[in-house]
C-alpha cells in the first residue's frame, strides 16, 4: 500500500499484499464479503446513473456516436440531468472502486473481478486519448477535480493496478495527467482537498519521476503553515456557517496529514515530523473518540473540534437543525493512513495502537455485516431515528463507499512490516505470511487466533533455513496482562503494554511462539476534562468498544442502562483521555455464532442487558443505540 522500500527515511518496509494470504478469522470473511458484495453492490449504484461512463464503451466500441453519448454522461452527471436527478459532483468513486479492484486482485482473483478491472483500466486509457474527454471529466484547468482530489484518486488506482499486474498502461496514462498538474499548478502552497500529495508521493516512489515528490512538497505547505494543532487549518479551505473561521474539514486534514508523513518518509524534513508529532498529540489526547474517530465541531459536523475535550457531538446529542452529527468513514480511512506512515517512520507502537482502535470501531462501524452497505457518517449514540446504511453511503457524492472497499482489500498489507534486523506483527488475524528478510531469507509466519474475541495468538516461525533476526510482537496498550513463551518456555524479558516484545534468536523450522493477551471487560471513563461524560463510562473489551442496542434489551430503553463499577475502581488519571477505571464483573463475554456475522456479546451476570460491540450495530433494523452510559 505505502511502498517505503526505498524511503530512506522509514525504519519500517512494506509486506505486500499478496505476501499475505488469510485463514478463517475475523478478517477473512469481511473481505470476501467486501469483493462478492461490497464491489458489486457499489458497481450497481454506480450504474444507476451511468457514472461508469464512458469508460466501458470506450473499453468497447469506436463508434463517434456511442463516445459522443457516453461523455454526454458526464455533463449530465456533473449538471444533476440525469435520470435520478442527483449531482455527482464527487467523481473519485469510479477511480477507488478501481483501486478497491486492483487491491483485492492480490489475495482473490476472480474471472469476474479480473474482467471488471481490465474493462475499467481499458476503458480509462482510451478515454484519456480522446479530445474531448479531458474537459469533461476533469473540467477545464481542473475545475471539476474537486481541486485534484479526482487525478489523486485516478493516480492511487494505477499505482495499485501496476503493483497488482505489472501493467504500465494505467500508470502512463496518469503520468500524463500528472505532469500537466506539475507543469500548471506546481508552484502553489496548498490544494483545497488534499489527496494529490500522498498520490504524487506513491507516483514518484513507483516512477522515480523527482518533479512529483516535488510538487507533492509544494501543496504540502498548507500543512507547515498549520499550527500544530489538529483541525487548525489554514489556507484555501474555510467554512463560514455562523462565524467567520478556519477549519480543516476532518477528511482534508487527515487526507493532509498522511501525505505529510509520507514527504518526511522520503525526505527527512525534520519541520514536518515534529508537526505532525504535534498534531497527533493533540488529537489523541483531547479531541477524538473513544473508537478513534475525530471529534467534531457543533456548528459544522465535517470539521473539527476546535477545542479539546469538546467531544459531545455526535455521543449524547444526535441531531441539530436536522443534520446527522457523526464521524466520517472516509475521515476513518485518512486517520488509518496517517498513523500507518507515522508507524513506518519509526516503528512507534503508539501509531499501530491507535490504527488498530480506528480500524476495528470508528471505521469498521460504517459497514455493514454482509459488506454491501456503507454509512456516510457515524454516530455513537441514536434513539432510534438514524438511517440505516445503503450501497452509495450518500447519494450525491458517494465518495465513503469505495473508500471502505479499498480499506477492507487492503487489510492483508497492514499486519506485518520488515526492518534490517526482522519481522514486526502489527495486527492479528489467522493468516500465513510468506514472504522474506532482508538478506533475502524466504520466511513463512503460520498464525492462529481466533482474535479479537480471544486474546491467544499462536504463531509458528518457518525460515527456509535457520536465521540470526528479530521477531517484533505488538503488545497493545489496552493489555496489561500479556505472556509469551517460545517453544513451551517463557520468553525472556517484560511485556510492557503499547510497545512491541523483541525475541532476538536463531530461528528454526517449527519454532513457535505463543503469546497471550489477556481481555477481561473494562470499564472506561473519559478525561474529567470532558465535562459531558461526568459519571458515563463505556465498555471495551479488547480492541473493540462496545454499545448498547435496544433490540438486545427487551424490558427497558436503552439510555437506562447503568454499569456498575466495582468497588477497587480508580480515579482517572488524567494521562490518556481515555482509561479503564476498573475491570466489569458484572458482564461475561460469550461467543455467538451465529449472532451478527459471528459475535462475542457481553452478558449482564445481575440485570438483563447486552452490549455488543460497536462495529456491528444497526445490521437489525433501526435501533436506539448508547455507547456511553451511566455508572453506578
Amino acid at each position: 500500500m505505502v511502498a517505503t522500500g526505498a524511503s530512506s527515511h522509514a525504519r519500517l518496509r512494506p509486506v505486500p499484499i499478496r505476501a499475505v494470504t488469510m485463514r478463517d478469522g475475523f478478517w477473512r470473511k469481511r473481505i470476501d464479503a467486501n469483493h462478492r458484495a461490497g464491489i458489486p453492490s457499489f458497481l450497481r449504484w454506480l450504474n444507476r446513473d451511468d457514472q461508469t461512463e464512458p469508460f466501458p464503451t470506450f473499453a468497447r466500441s469506436s463508434n463517434p456516436e456511442q463516445i459522443a453519448n457516453a461523455i454526454g454522461a458526464l455533463h449530465r452527471n456533473i449538471t444533476g440531468k440525469n435520470r435520478h436527478h442527483l449531482m455527482h459532483s464527487w467523481r473519485a468513486s469510479v477511480q477507488t472502486l478501481l483501486e478497491a479492484c486492483a487491491l483485492t486482485l492480490q489475495s482473490v482473483d476472480t474471472p469476474e473481478l479480473h474482467s471488471l478491472t481490465d474493462e475499467l483500466v481499458k476503458g480509462m486509457v482510451s478515454a484519456h486519448n480522446h479530445p474531448g474527454f479531458f474537459d469533461a471529466y476533469y473540467g477545464e484547468n481542473f475545475g471539476l477535480s474537486y481541486q485534484f482530489a479526482l487525478p489523486g484518486h485516478a493516480i492511487q488506482a494505477a499505482v495499485a493496478h501496476h503493483r497488482a499486474t505489472g501493467s504500465t498502461e494505467l500508470l502512463d496514462c496518469v503520468c500524463r495527467v500528472a505532469d500537466r498538474i506539475v507543469d500548471q499548478f506546481g508552484r502553489r502552497r496548498a490544494v483545497d482537498h488534499p489527496c494529490i500529495e500522498m498520490a504524487l508521493i506513491e507516483l514518484y516512489r513507483s516512477t522515480g519521476q523527482a518533479k512529483y515528490l516535488e510538487t507533492a512538497g509544494n501543496f504540502l505547505q498548507a500543512l507547515m503553515d498549520q499550527p500544530p494543532l489538529i483541525g487548525q487549518g489554514c489556507g484555501d479551505y474555510e467554512y463560514q456557517e455562523t462565524e467567520p473561521h478556519f477549519g480543516r474539514h476532518v477528511v482534508r486534514q487527515t487526507y493532509l496529514c498522511a501525505g505529510g508523513a509520507d514527504y518526511y518518509l522520503e525526505t527527512g524534513d525534520t519541520a514536518f515530523r515534529d508537526k505532525l508529532e504535534a498534531m497527533w498529540n493533540d488529537m489523541t489526547m483531547g479531541k477524538s473518540h473513544i473508537t478513534g474517530a475525530l471529534a467534531i465541531d457543533y456548528f459544522c459536523p465535517e470539521r473539527v473540534a476546535e477545542k479539546p475535550y469538546d467531544l459531545w457531538v455526535g455521543v449524547f446529542r444526535i441531531l441539530q437543525d436536522h443534520i446527522i452529527r457523526g464521524g466520517e468513514l472516509c475521515e476513518s480511512v485518512g486517520n488509518l493512513y496517517w498513523n500507518w506512515r507515522m508507524l513506518a517512520a519509526d516503528g512507534e507502537a503508539k501509531y499501530a495502537d491507535f490504527f488498530e482502535r480506528v480500524l476495528y470501531n470508528s471505521f469498521l462501524a460504517h459497514v455493514s455485516i454482509d459488506g454491501s452497505k456503507f454509512f456516510y457518517v457515524c454516530p455513537h449514540a441514536t434513539d432510534g431515528e438514524f438511517p440505516s446504511r445503503t450501497a452509495w453511503s450518500h447519494p450525491e457524492t458517494s465518495c465513503c463507499s469505495p473508500n471502505a472497499l479499498r480499506m477492507i482489500a487492503s487489510v492483508p498489507g497492514y499486519l506485518f512490516s520488515t526492518s534490517d534486523d526482522g519481522v514486526w506483527i502489527h495486527l492479528y488475524d489467522a493468516c500465513r505470511l510468506d514472504w522474506r528478510l532482508s538478506d533475502g531469507t524466504p520466511i513463512e509466519l503460520e498464525i492462529d487466533t481466533a482474535y479479537p474475541w480471544n486474546g491467544r495468538i499462536t504463531i509458528e516461525v518457518v525460515p527456509a533455513a535457520s536465521r540470526d533476526f528479530t521477531l517484533r510482537l505488538r503488545i497493545p496498550g489496552w493489555c496489561t496482562g500479556a505472556s509469551l513463551q517460545v517453544n513451551g518456555k517463557p520468553a525472556n524479558g517484560k511485556a510492557i503494554p503499547g510497545s512491541y516484545f523483541e525475541i532476538r534468536r536463531n530461528w528454526c523450522k517449527q519454532d513457535r511462539v505463543q503469546l497471550d493477551l489477556a481481555m477481561p471487560v473494562q470499564v472506561m471513563a473519559a478525561d474529567g476534562r470532558a465535562e459531558e461524560f461526568e459519571n458515563k463510562v463505556a465498555l471495551m473489551r479488547g480492541p473493540l468498544v462496545y454499545c448498547f442496542e435496544s433490540v438486545d434489551q427487551p424490558d427497558r430503553e436503552a439510555w437506562d442502562i447503568r454499569v456498575p463499577l466495582n468497588s477497587n475502581a480508580r480515579e482517572h488519571s488524567g494521562t490518556h483521555l481515555y482509561e479503564s477505571v476498573c475491570e466489569s464483573s458484572a458482564f461475561e463475554p460469550d461467543y455467538h455464532d451465529a449472532m451478527l456475522g459471528g459475535i462475542s456479546a457481553l452478558h449482564g451476570q445481575d440485570e438483563p442487558v447486552t452490549a455488543i460491540p460497536y462495529f456491528a450495530w444497526s445490521n437489525r433494523g433501526p435501533q436506539a443505540m448508547r455507547m456511553w452510559v451511566a455508572s453506578d
